[in-house]
């Protein structure tokens, strides 16, 4: 029996970071302990929004901890929104899994 790597990923949810979340959480060598969002080619918002709409797809049961990061570089000039995956940072998809009642923590409290 091989013991799962526990990891918390810190991430600004696109569609890489969308692929890499799925296939953690589906890994049967990693336990994925939290979530965690930033500031990326999205606002941190809406980054923390697709996180939960992205854990919206699968059948977890018992999500992992979800905890909201960095608004902005913290030694860098913010560029802005980027849009590189389009509007909603997954491609234009819209998409609208979430799950009701999500706890987010700040993403501190989760190191």
């Amino acid at each position: 029996m091989s013991s799962r790597k526990s990891v918390l990923i810190d991430c600004d949810p696109g569609i890489d970071d969308a692929l890499a979340i799925l296939f953690a959480l589906a890994s049967d060598n990693l336990k994925v302990a939290g979530l965690t969002t930033v500031y990326g080619n999205v606002g941190v918002d809406r980054s923390t929004e697709n996180l939960i709409n992205i854990l919206g797809l699968t059948n977890l049961s018992c999500i992992p901890r979800i905890g909201k990061g960095a608004a902005r570089p913290l030694f860098a000039k913010s560029l802005g929104e980027r849009l590189v995956h389009g509007k909603d940072g997954l491609g234009n998809t819209d998409l609208a899994t979430g799950r009701e009642g999500v706890e987010i923590e700040d993403a501190c409290e989760l190191a």
